[in-house]
């Protein structure tokens, strides 16, 4: 929901958008939120924690060079497989899914997609589509290893976004 904000001047813009015959697309993370979200407190449960209960910081591995690791401090890690109350967080996951695309977004840019099972984003997906069949939904695995990439196969998204830089054009 929109948790006591008008969004109404959002709507109309995305109803402006789509009035000139485009379909406005917005970034999905699931994967992650600010250390300072309101969901760090009141979803304690929906994070993943270290040994001393603070909440783990995303990170990426360079794939040329593992020992080049890459640390978000700022960001908290989303426990999405593992969370003791995964069914309520795949759920508030889905309600802003559906919310989003009621507001009149048509896509979504599912950002760092190779981070999140495949189980998830069928399940997002799915909803979605229960909602506007026509929501189209990108995955952006910019960096990700083939296997992650590969692993996104079941989860139902249109189009993958990838980089050159790991592409050899055979």
């Amino acid at each position: 929901g929109s948790d006591g904000y008008d969004l109404s001047p959002l709507r109309e813009a995305l109803r402006a958008i789509r009035d000139r015959g485009l379909i406005p697309m917005m970034d999905l993370v699931v994967n992650h939120t600010s250390k300072d979200a309101l969901l760090v407190d009141e979803h304690p449960d929906w994070y993943l924690r270290d040994g001393a209960g603070e909440v783990v910081s995303p990170s990426v591995t360079d794939p040329d060079d593992p020992s080049k690791v890459t640390i978000w401090g700022d960001l908290a890690e989303i426990d999405n497989e593992g969370s003791p109350d995964r069914q309520a967080l795949w759920d508030y996951w889905a309600d802003l899914v559906r919310d989003s695309i009621e507001l009149g977004f048509g896509g979504f840019r599912c950002d760092a997609a190779y981070k999140v099972r495949a189980a998830l984003w069928r399940f997002l997906v799915d909803a979605a589509r229960q909602i506007d069949p026509g929501v189209q939904f990108f995955a952006e695995t910019l960096g990700a290893p083939v296997e992650d990439v590969l692993a996104l196969r079941e989860a139902g998204f249109d189009y993958i976004f990838n980089s050159t830089k790991w592409w050899n054009f055979r």
